[in-house]
């Protein structure tokens, strides 16, 4: 048996006479797939979800699958042990993703997808808390369980910037806030020394894949220390 790589393929109506075309062929090596993360996201997709495994540089057509009865995606070989595929908008429940080097043949990864409902934030307690952070808050809302097994990365979101968080329940997680940038909080200072109160006004969002956040959010307030 043959490596990878292309050979010429031609074709001939009488065993005898070929055609000179030289178009190629490739083989390549078998497809596996060992594992992808992150394993859940939202209903809506595109969830970049990357594949780990062992995909050849000789494929024609890379793709991901997340239901036989629906289109695949095109995936992007990042090299011989990674790909990426974007998630497409599907229904809530989880799922067997497939992938192929051809646009045919499709390789099932172990693990599942698992699409959920966006989390809803509703309440912070409390909402507000020093610039120097640390405060434990409780974020109340809906959805926060979302569809997912093996334990994703959950987080809050302050602004731009992301911490973990614990889910307790459906309902309810709890995360630390994150002490303000130093620009933000030396402007927060100015602004208290000058008009005798400052605060600063942070979005919380949160995100049940540590990649995409709830379209709802609600404000922490980090406020200056008494002058």
């Amino acid at each position: 048996a043959g490596g990878e790589g292309p050979v010429v393929l031609e074709v001939t109506l009488n065993d005898q006479d070929y055609t000179a075309s030289a178009v190629n062929f490739s083989y390549y090596a078998p497809v596996a797939v060992s594992s992808l993360s992150p394993q859940s996201g939202p209903v809506g997709g595109d969830t970049l979800v990357r594949l780990s495994g062992a995909f050849s540089e000789f494929g024609s057509s890379y793709n991901c699958s997340f239901a036989l009865d629906e289109p695949p995606v095109p995936a992007t070989r990042e090299g011989p042990d990674a790909l990426v595929c974007h998630a497409p908008p599907m229904q809530a429940g989880s799922r067997n993703v497939s992938v192929s080097l051809n646009a045919h043949d499709y390789a099932a990864s172990p693990k599942l997808f698992s699409a959920y409902a966006p989390p809803v934030v509703m309440a912070l307690s409390p909402a507000s808390g020093p610039l120097g952070g640390a405060t434990r808050v409780v974020v109340s809302g809906v959805g926060f369980r979302g569809a997912f097994d093996d334990g994703p990365r959950v987080t809050c979101r302050f602004n731009t910037t992301a911490v973990d968080a614990t889910v307790i329940d459906d309902d309810t997680l709890v995360c630390v806030a994150p002490a303000a940038p130093d620009d933000l909080a030396n402007a927060t200072v100015a602004a208290a020394r000058a008009s005798g109160g400052g605060a600063l006004a942070l979005a919380v969002a949160v995100s049940l894949n540590g990649q995409q956040y709830s379209r709802t959010s609600l404000p922490f307030r980090q406020h200056a220390p008494p002058l």
